[in-house]
């Protein structure tokens, strides 16, 4: 099974991450926002490991297609939330 509460997690947490950097937060309210909020959200090591144990029990397809999503959907999320954030 797709960890889907991982994928979504880290797209909102880009989605924020992106809307954050599109309304042009600095300093130390960016240092506080965007490292410790969306960092302490997101969950790489929680992905990284998810990506892992699929590929232990062999299930190839869907770990890359796990890891390849989540990546693209991340990117797609970061642009998506920069274009809203620049509209604030």
């Amino acid at each position: 099974m797709l960890p889907y509460a991982t994928l979504l997690i880290n797209v909102v947490g880009a989605l924020l991450a992106g809307f954050l950097t599109g309304m042009q937060v600095q300093g130390s309210l960016a240092l506080l926002l965007l490292t410790g909020v969306c960092g302490g959200f997101t969950t790489f090591s929680t992905f990284s490991t998810d990506t892992f144990v699929l590929i232990r029990n062999r299930r190839y397809l869907v770990a890359g297609l796990y890891w390849f999503g989540t990546v693209m959907l991340g990117i797609a999320a970061v642009v998506l939330g920069f274009r809203l954030g620049t509209l604030v």
